[in-house]
């Protein structure tokens, strides 16, 4: 509530890892600006949980969350290096 969305991001995903790996980068891109209460708090939750799956599953090394501030809009993208699985098979 007191900080921005970027702050509250890297703060909250320094403790997805506990250890050195994956090592995990927040950056943004653009203009930062405040959002809507809610939609800063889903933004949140959904790069936590993208996060939490990388680093429980995805034996990622590196995972990189990325906020993109341009005019009119927010993107949020998370990318890891992990192995995936196979989506026929699920």
């Amino acid at each position: 509530e007191e900080g921005d969305l970027l702050a509250a991001l890297r703060e909250t995903l320094s403790q997805a890892s506990p250890g050195a790996r994956p090592a995990i980068l927040v950056e943004a891109t653009g203009t930062a600006r405040r959002l809507p209460a809610a939609i800063e708090s889903g933004l949140l939750r959904i790069a936590t949980e993208a996060v939490t799956n990388a680093v429980k599953h995805a034996q990622a090394g590196e995972v990189r969350v990325e906020l993109a501030y341009s005019s009119g809009e927010v993107r949020l993208t998370v990318r890891d290096d992990g192995c995936g699985f196979d989506a026929s098979a699920a």
